[in-house]
């Protein structure tokens, strides 16, 4: 069993653009990147909005750090 401490005042977020990536590779990178650049351990409760423009999969991520 893990304990994970949750900041539920520490909302992050972050996009990420997969040219020529898929939905699933898009929501990935987002998660990487909330996960860099906020210094989280894991993303609790991740939500994802995605949009497909030509040639790119753009997945904006929001959730709290853990």
């Amino acid at each position: 069993m893990v304990d994970v401490e949750v900041d539920a005042s520490r909302k992050v977020n972050a996009v990420y653009r997969a040219y020529k990536g898929t939905e699933a590779s898009a929501k990935e990178g987002a998660m990487h990147e909330a996960m860099k650049q906020n210094g989280c351990d894991v993303i609790i409760h991740p939500y994802y909005e995605v949009k497909f423009f030509p040639k790119v999969a753009e997945a904006t991520m929001t959730g709290f750090c853990g």
